[in-house]
């Protein structure tokens, strides 16, 4: 596993045949010449290599010092962990050893590190020995990373702050060489080769992923073992294992959520409310599985009723407030899947008759997102504070340069009790933020469609949501649209409570890749619907689409993101190579002519013909959308997504608020690419990467975290 030098950029064809490329984009001159396919690596991934090289190589040299002859890595990893010293502190200074033999570093030779589920968390960290063993480092690495245990001295009515925990119970309890304890040392592995720039555990991940599929078919296929806790789990840590190494967004991990949800129905509720470990991981399979189908625009297999009857079978586990999240996400996901469906549906609407029944149910949602938030007891608010020079100095220099001073930063700061609860605020806000944005995609597409004869038509079934006329749908989209700025605006706000919050056994000086896992599909999310121009700007955004000069990866419109559609549970009986997808880098291409250039305006008056506007078939038939695609973008964008512009209203209306979304989205970039560099989740990566602030945001990280 030594250091080899910077990897080559040249197309896997040249390399393959050892000759040089002049890497020529999108087809080298000598693949042109000799009509091979030109593919070339997964940029982002090459970046993330040539950055961590020479700590690396350090690394290396200083490991191959250490290490003895023929000595077995893990030779003293029969010590109980009972007796490993106390240290709170981080595992940053942990020495490794190295072996000259890599057959010594497998997994099949080293014992597994030993656990307790009553051990003090406080106890695993790394002693300050030479010799430890790479599979018990990595492995603690990960409960430091991933599992938050409970706190101590709770008050037993409490809601619980634990997460993952279930995970070292599985691990201790499966047998050696199992599916389970393999998936666990590839994800373990992993982890630790992106928090501590060690190639040896990268090439040892995914040395335990290859075992791990293979061992996962069987698991799967067996209809004994195919319905256990210990199947679920690994189907669920394959998919974080994806979030770990693949710097693209979906794959893996969208195949692996699917994985869950077909063995999630396995089992009735009566069997996994058995016991706690058991209804644990059924939460967190269950939140998985709802969003992987709202963000892939499925409908959940899953019954909303299995989500609300969660409650009854462990009260003090669960409260009222966080399985209320969970069924606004199930209904989310429904609504999201309906529009989706009526979107790119053969026959799309031709009048705004035809929507009015998805706008009552849009309407209807965001009431009651905005109930659950005003009825929530004390103990689940979080404080609020302005973000003044006051306020921010009583922060780490690091988050005051990263997310306070920076510019794009949220005008508040707020501050949360727990990580639990800072994941479930997490999970509301980013789920209404999808719902608002279907409710403003389908007033955009009714003002596009021909108003009703009788422009004071009501809405179907009594409903007080008003008129489809013109005045009636701008009032709705003049309120969903403020509900999602204040949306936006505390979902940034929270980005340092999520990061600084006080966690059991954790220290400040070390942040737990936990926190950034938790907010990623939020800031992608956001960044995605800044892009699409549903907020109102509050200035006018620079180009490109950062405030740096240009750079190689700064272009108008980026390449697309190439994911294979989500498979079947069939993915695990695929090779290794093949699960995670890359990114195809393609030519750079001009933009797109805006289709709504061409567009008529918006009739206003009562008389106007129901054939006034084209329709929303004759336009996506032109192939020429809004804009091309976003990562976290569920589907294409058509054309009627995009606001239109009417004239004002005759009668006073609060206006929305508006975001200066140039720089709220280059804030938000930062965030995700330190996720992705300092906390090791390499899928965050994805989205500075294909938008175009990869080299803005890494000069900045790195600026601001030198400070």
């Amino acid at each position: 596993m030594s250091y080899r030098g910077r990897p080559s950029k040249g197309c896997e064809s040249c390399r393959t045949k050892k000759v040089k490329c002049d890497e020529t984009k999108p087809v080298c001159s000598r693949c042109s010449k000799t009509g091979h396919e030109c593919k070339y690596r997964d940029q982002a991934d090459l970046l993330f290599r040539n950055q961590t090289a020479v700590a690396a190589q350090k690394a290396e040299d200083s490991w191959r010092k250490r290490s003895k002859p023929r000595q077995r890595i893990g030779s003293e990893s029969n010590v109980n962990s009972q007796s490993w010293p106390k240290n709170q502190h981080s595992l940053q200074n942990a020495p490794l050893s190295h072996s000259t033999n890599r057959s010594e570093e497998s997994v099949t030779t080293e014992p597994r590190p030993a656990y307790s589920s009553v051990l003090d968390p406080l106890e695993l960290s790394i002693p300050g020995q030479v010799g430890v063993g790479l599979r018990r480092v990595a492995y603690e690495r990960f409960l430091y990373d991933f599992v938050v245990f409970e706190t101590p001295n709770k008050p037993p009515e409490a809601m619980s702050d634990a997460l993952w925990d279930f995970i070292p119970d599985l691990y201790q309890r499966a047998p050696e060489g199992s599916c389970l304890a393999t998936v666990v040392d590839a994800v373990a592995y992993s982890n630790f080769a992106n928090r501590r720039n060690a190639p040896q555990a990268q090439a040892l991940g995914v040395e335990c992923l290859g075992k791990a599929i293979k061992l996962l078919q069987k698991t799967i296929a067996d209809k004994e073992q195919a319905p256990t806790d210990e199947a679920l789990c690994s189907v669920y840590l394959m998919g974080i294992y994806g979030s770990l190494t693949s710097p693209t967004k979906g794959g893996s991990y969208l195949a692996h959520s699917q994985g869950a949800s077909a063995l999630l129905q396995l089992r009735s509720m009566d069997e996994y409310y058995t016991n706690t470990v058991s209804a644990r991981l059924y939460e967190v399979s269950l939140v998985q599985m709802l969003v992987s189908n709202l963000q892939r625009g499925k409908r959940p297999p899953v019954s909303v009723e299995n989500v609300v009857a969660t409650r009854k079978y462990l009260p003090n586990f669960y409260s009222a407030s966080g399985i209320c999240v969970l069924r606004l996400i199930h209904e989310e996901a429904e609504l999201h899947a309906k529009w989706h469906e009526t979107k790119h549906s053969s026959t799309p609407p031709t009048n705004r008759g035809d929507l009015q029944e998805l706008l009552r149910t849009a309407l209807e949602l965001d009431a009651e997102f905005q109930a659950w938030e005003s009825s929530l007891p004390r103990e689940w608010r979080y404080g609020m504070e302005r973000n003044t020079p006051d306020a921010r100095c009583t922060y780490e220099s690091k988050w005051r340069n990263l997310l306070l001073e920076s510019q794009g930063a949220p005008e508040e700061i707020h501050t949360y009790t727990t990580l639990r609860r800072c994941w479930i605020w997490t999970f509301y806000r980013t789920t209404r933020i999808f719902a608002l944005r279907d409710l403003l995609e389908i007033l955009n597409w009714m003002f596009k469609l021909p108003e009703p004869i009788q422009a004071s038509d009501p809405m179907p079934n009594n409903t007080t949501s008003g008129a489809l006329d013109n005045t009636g749908l701008q009032v709705h989209h003049s309120f969903a649209t403020t509900h999602m700025v204040n949306l936006m605006e505390k979902s940034c706000s929270a980005v340092l409570g999520t990061m600084a919050v006080p966690i059991y056994g954790k220290s400040d000086q070390d942040v737990v890749g936990l926190r950034g896992f938790i907010m990623m599909w939020s800031l992608g999310t956001m960044d995605s619907i800044l892009k699409a121009g549903l907020i109102p700007d509050a200035a006018v955004p620079p180009t490109p689409p950062n405030s740096n000069e240009a750079s190689p990866y700064t272009r108008q419109t980026p390449s697309p993101l190439l994911i294979a559609p989500a498979p079947s549970p069939a993915v695990f009986r695929m090779p290794v190579r093949n699960i995670h997808p890359l990114y195809q880098q393609g030519p750079v291409s001009a933009p797109q002519p805006n289709a709504f250039a061409r567009l008529p305006p918006i009739p206003t008056e009562q008389s106007a013909p129901p054939s006034a506007g084209p329709t929303p078939a004759a336009i996506r038939a032109t192939g020429e959308p809004g804009s091309q695609g976003h990562v976290f973008d569920t589907s294409p964008p058509h054309a009627f997504d995009s606001p239109t512009h009417l004239p004002d209203l005759d009668f006073t209306i609060t206006k929305p608020a508006r975001i200066d979304v140039a720089a709220r989205r280059e804030w938000l970039n930062r965030i995700l690419y330190y996720i992705a560099s300092e906390l090791g989740i390499k899928q965050a990566i994805a989205v500075p990467f294909m938008e175009g602030y990869f080299e803005t945001c890494k000069a900045q990280v790195e600026a601001l975290l030198t400070q």
